[in-house]
């Protein structure tokens, strides 16, 4: 769970994601005065990874998958006074298909 608290913002300019984290260090201050910089929002790592082993972050689209299959599409949102705090449930597989700032038409 140390990728919990890692933190990344989308960079409208280049078009991508920009990580809190540089070489392994858990040290996302400069993330967040980009944000402040540019009032944009960080988003937080759920501290789980898909099937393909990619970290899921807030903001993330991702496929839903139990037993029997495909469950739904959605977009990964962090959910106050809530145990896990994020809408994923650790009894489903999960697949990061996009993001709600790159790819938000996998949403309509």
């Amino acid at each position: 769970m140390k990728d919990r608290f890692l933190l990344r913002i989308w960079d409208d300019k280049k078009q991508k994601m920009i990580y809190g984290a540089r070489k392994g260090e858990m040290n996302p201050s400069w993330v967040l005065a980009c944000c402040y910089a540019n009032d944009v929002e960080p988003y937080q790592c759920t501290g789980r990874k898909d099937v393909n082993e990619k970290l899921i972050f807030e903001g993330d689209i991702v496929e839903e998958y139990n037993e029997d299959g495909l469950i739904c599409i959605k977009e990964v949102r962090f959910i106050e006074n809530t145990m896990c705090g994020f809408n994923i449930n650790t009894e489903y597989d999960y697949k990061i298909i996009g993001n709600v700032d790159a790819t938000p038409d996998l949403l309509i």
